[in-house]
């Protein structure tokens, strides 16, 4: 049994309209910092994980930093540009932030402007919810095992 007032975290979902805005900003940040198919669809599987895992300790307001930051983490991956890791052009990060609180308090999300300073880029902050784990399966990684798997039970190359 639990104490009476000891707080259970609940998952909030992100709503659908912020995950679209929020995906729509990724990709857009993806085209910008020379992000393959696969680090787009990694940055969106990041973003699903972290919500899933941190929503009871966050806010809206903090969906730009958290992509923002994601998108950075990615970034740093050189799988998932298909090269070595330079750094991408400095206000792109921020000015990703920027549009996607923009858009959140345009779209009534959020009903205050985001200040700057709530955008900020904390990579720490996310690495540590995930837990250090930038790797997770996407439906891309899931659909190329399976036609693997397939072409092994089968004996044809597809």
């Amino acid at each position: 049994l639990r104490a009476p007032h000891q707080q259970v975290a609940v998952n909030v979902p992100l709503p659908r309209e912020a995950r679209a805005a929020a995906v729509h900003m990724l990709g857009g940040l993806a085209l910008r910092i020379g992000l393959n198919p696969d680090g787009f669809q990694t940055a969106v599987a990041l973003l699903d994980t972290y919500w899933v895992k941190a929503s009871a300790r966050v806010e809206l307001e903090d969906l730009p930093s958290i992509c923002a930051s994601i998108g950075k983490l990615v970034h740093k991956s050189n799988r998932c540009t298909g090269q070595h890791y330079s750094q991408p052009p400095s206000p792109a990060f921020g000015q990703a932030a920027a549009w996607l609180a923009a858009w959140l308090h345009a779209h009534g999300l959020v009903t205050v402007p985001i200040a700057e300073e709530r955008r900020a880029i904390n990579e720490e902050r996310i690495f540590k919810v995930l837990e250090g784990r930038l790797d997770v399966p996407t439906v891309d990684l899931w659909m190329q095992a399976l036609d693997e798997r397939s072409d092994i039970t089968t004996g044809e190359k597809q």
